[in-house]
Protein backbone atom coordinates (compact mmCIF):
# COMPACT_ATOMS: atom_id res chain seq x y z
CA UNK A 1 0.00 0.00 0.00
CA UNK A 2 1.33 3.38 -1.00
CA UNK A 3 0.70 6.26 1.41
CA UNK A 4 1.09 9.74 -0.02
CA UNK A 5 1.12 12.72 2.33
CA UNK A 6 0.92 16.24 1.10
CA UNK A 7 2.98 18.82 2.99
CA UNK A 8 0.04 21.18 2.71
CA UNK A 9 -1.98 18.89 4.94
CA UNK A 10 0.55 18.98 7.76
CA UNK A 11 -0.16 21.44 10.53
CA UNK A 12 2.77 23.37 11.93
CA UNK A 13 1.86 24.84 15.34
CA UNK A 14 4.01 27.94 14.78
CA UNK A 15 2.08 28.84 11.64
CA UNK A 16 -1.25 28.61 13.44
CA UNK A 17 -0.32 31.26 16.00
CA UNK A 18 -1.72 34.77 15.60
CA UNK A 19 1.14 37.28 15.15
CA UNK A 20 1.38 41.03 15.63
CA UNK A 21 3.88 43.88 15.46
CA UNK A 22 4.36 45.85 18.70
CA UNK A 23 5.81 49.31 19.39
CA UNK A 24 6.04 50.94 22.82
CA UNK A 25 5.26 54.58 22.06
CA UNK A 26 5.44 56.19 25.50
CA UNK A 27 4.72 56.10 29.21
CA UNK A 28 2.97 58.04 31.95
CA UNK A 29 5.07 58.24 35.09
CA UNK A 30 3.88 58.60 38.68
CA UNK A 31 4.61 61.31 41.24
CA UNK A 32 7.84 60.01 42.76
CA UNK A 33 9.33 57.23 44.85
CA UNK A 34 6.73 55.09 46.60
CA UNK A 35 6.54 55.84 50.33
CA UNK A 36 7.72 53.34 52.89
CA UNK A 37 4.91 51.88 55.04
CA UNK A 38 3.79 54.37 57.67
CA UNK A 39 5.69 57.30 56.15
CA UNK A 40 3.87 60.62 55.79
CA UNK A 41 6.25 61.94 53.14
CA UNK A 42 8.28 60.50 50.32
CA UNK A 43 10.57 61.89 47.63
CA UNK A 44 9.80 63.41 44.24
CA UNK A 45 11.95 62.34 41.31
CA UNK A 46 14.29 65.25 42.04
CA UNK A 47 14.54 64.38 45.74
CA UNK A 48 12.16 66.93 47.27
CA UNK A 49 9.62 65.90 49.91
CA UNK A 50 6.11 65.19 48.71
CA UNK A 51 3.11 64.05 50.77
CA UNK A 52 2.58 60.29 50.79
CA UNK A 53 -1.15 60.97 50.46
CA UNK A 54 -0.68 61.38 46.69
CA UNK A 55 -0.04 57.62 46.57
CA UNK A 56 -3.05 56.97 48.81
CA UNK A 57 -5.18 59.00 46.36
CA UNK A 58 -3.88 56.93 43.43
CA UNK A 59 -4.53 53.68 45.31
CA UNK A 60 -8.09 54.81 46.10
CA UNK A 61 -8.68 55.62 42.44
CA UNK A 62 -7.27 52.25 41.32
CA UNK A 63 -9.43 50.40 43.87
CA UNK A 64 -12.48 51.61 41.93
CA UNK A 65 -11.23 49.85 38.77
CA UNK A 66 -8.67 50.50 36.08
CA UNK A 67 -8.34 54.29 35.96
CA UNK A 68 -8.20 56.38 32.82
CA UNK A 69 -5.17 58.61 32.16
CA UNK A 70 -7.25 61.78 32.62
CA UNK A 71 -8.49 60.55 36.03
CA UNK A 72 -4.89 59.98 37.15
CA UNK A 73 -3.98 63.43 35.82
CA UNK A 74 -6.73 64.99 37.93
CA UNK A 75 -5.36 63.30 41.08
CA UNK A 76 -1.80 64.40 40.37
CA UNK A 77 -2.93 67.96 39.62
CA UNK A 78 -4.07 68.25 43.25
CA UNK A 79 -0.43 67.80 44.33
CA UNK A 80 1.19 69.73 41.49
CA UNK A 81 2.99 72.19 43.82
CA UNK A 82 4.99 69.30 45.31
CA UNK A 83 5.86 67.31 42.19
CA UNK A 84 8.97 67.42 40.01
CA UNK A 85 9.10 65.43 36.79
CA UNK A 86 11.63 62.67 36.18
CA UNK A 87 14.27 62.38 33.46
CA UNK A 88 13.00 59.06 32.13
CA UNK A 89 14.93 56.42 30.29
CA UNK A 90 14.03 52.83 29.64
CA UNK A 91 14.11 49.65 27.68
CA UNK A 92 11.89 46.68 26.98
CA UNK A 93 12.42 43.01 26.38
CA UNK A 94 10.09 40.60 24.68
CA UNK A 95 9.64 37.05 25.93
CA UNK A 96 8.02 34.13 24.22
CA UNK A 97 8.72 31.04 26.26
CA UNK A 98 11.10 30.77 29.21
CA UNK A 99 13.79 33.40 28.59
CA UNK A 100 13.61 37.13 27.97
CA UNK A 101 15.32 38.48 24.90
CA UNK A 102 14.88 40.85 21.98
CA UNK A 103 15.69 43.99 24.00
CA UNK A 104 15.01 47.49 22.65
CA UNK A 105 15.89 50.87 24.18
CA UNK A 106 13.37 53.69 24.60
CA UNK A 107 14.58 57.19 23.79
CA UNK A 108 12.22 59.81 25.29
CA UNK A 109 11.53 62.96 23.27
CA UNK A 110 11.24 65.02 26.46
CA UNK A 111 13.28 65.18 29.63
CA UNK A 112 11.65 66.36 32.85
CA UNK A 113 8.21 65.04 31.95
CA UNK A 114 5.59 62.80 33.52
CA UNK A 115 4.11 61.91 30.13
CA UNK A 116 6.80 60.86 27.67
CA UNK A 117 6.72 59.88 24.03
CA UNK A 118 9.53 57.77 22.64
CA UNK A 119 11.25 58.83 19.41
CA UNK A 120 12.80 56.59 16.80
CA UNK A 121 10.37 53.82 17.69
CA UNK A 122 11.71 50.33 17.43
CA UNK A 123 9.21 47.61 16.67
CA UNK A 124 9.08 43.99 17.68
CA UNK A 125 7.97 42.34 14.44
CA UNK A 126 6.02 39.12 13.99
CA UNK A 127 5.39 38.58 17.71
CA UNK A 128 3.41 35.38 18.38
CA UNK A 129 0.39 35.94 20.61
CA UNK A 130 0.61 32.96 22.93
CA UNK A 131 -0.18 32.52 26.61
CA UNK A 132 3.51 32.85 27.46
CA UNK A 133 4.14 36.05 25.46
CA UNK A 134 5.35 38.83 27.76
CA UNK A 135 6.75 42.31 27.19
CA UNK A 136 8.76 43.52 30.20
CA UNK A 137 9.16 47.31 30.45
CA UNK A 138 11.97 48.83 32.56
CA UNK A 139 11.90 52.57 33.36
CA UNK A 140 14.34 54.67 35.38
CA UNK A 141 14.79 58.30 36.36
CA UNK A 142 18.21 59.35 35.13
CA UNK A 143 20.12 61.18 37.88
CA UNK A 144 23.64 62.57 38.30
CA UNK A 145 24.73 60.13 40.98
CA UNK A 146 22.43 57.13 40.89
CA UNK A 147 19.36 56.43 38.77
CA UNK A 148 16.06 55.82 40.58
CA UNK A 149 13.98 52.87 39.43
CA UNK A 150 10.60 54.04 38.19
CA UNK A 151 9.47 50.46 37.85
CA UNK A 152 9.30 47.24 35.92
CA UNK A 153 5.96 46.27 34.41
CA UNK A 154 4.94 43.25 32.37
CA UNK A 155 2.44 43.36 29.53
CA UNK A 156 0.88 40.04 28.56
CA UNK A 157 -1.08 38.54 25.68
CA UNK A 158 -4.40 40.03 26.89
CA UNK A 159 -2.85 43.53 27.01
CA UNK A 160 -1.48 43.18 23.48
CA UNK A 161 -4.76 41.79 22.11
CA UNK A 162 -6.71 44.67 23.69
CA UNK A 163 -4.28 47.20 22.20
CA UNK A 164 -4.64 45.64 18.75
CA UNK A 165 -8.43 45.76 19.01
CA UNK A 166 -8.24 49.49 19.82
CA UNK A 167 -6.51 50.05 16.45
CA UNK A 168 -4.73 53.10 17.88
CA UNK A 169 -2.15 53.93 20.51
CA UNK A 170 -3.45 52.32 23.68
CA UNK A 171 -2.60 53.18 27.31
CA UNK A 172 -2.18 50.11 29.51
CA UNK A 173 -2.50 50.59 33.28
CA UNK A 174 0.56 49.19 35.12
CA UNK A 175 0.43 51.27 38.34
CA UNK A 176 -0.57 48.23 40.37
CA UNK A 177 2.69 46.52 39.29
CA UNK A 178 5.01 49.41 40.21
CA UNK A 179 3.61 50.87 43.44
CA UNK A 180 2.24 53.76 41.34
CA UNK A 181 5.72 54.86 40.19
CA UNK A 182 5.05 53.90 36.54
CA UNK A 183 1.35 54.39 35.79
CA UNK A 184 0.70 53.66 32.11
CA UNK A 185 2.64 52.22 29.18
CA UNK A 186 1.47 53.31 25.74
CA UNK A 187 1.67 50.74 22.94
CA UNK A 188 0.60 50.34 19.36
CA UNK A 189 -0.15 46.83 18.14
CA UNK A 190 -1.07 45.85 14.58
Amino acid sequence: MLLITSLACLSFPDRDVDRVDVAVTGAYIGPGLAPLPGEETTKSWDGFDIPAEVFTALATLAAEGVPLPNQVGEVLAQFNDFLTAPDPTGWGELNVGEDYGWAKDFDPEDRNAFSVDFEDLETWDNVPLTDDTRLRIHMSDRDWIEDDSIGVAVLNKADLVQAREEAQIHSIWVGDQTEFQLLFVRVEVW
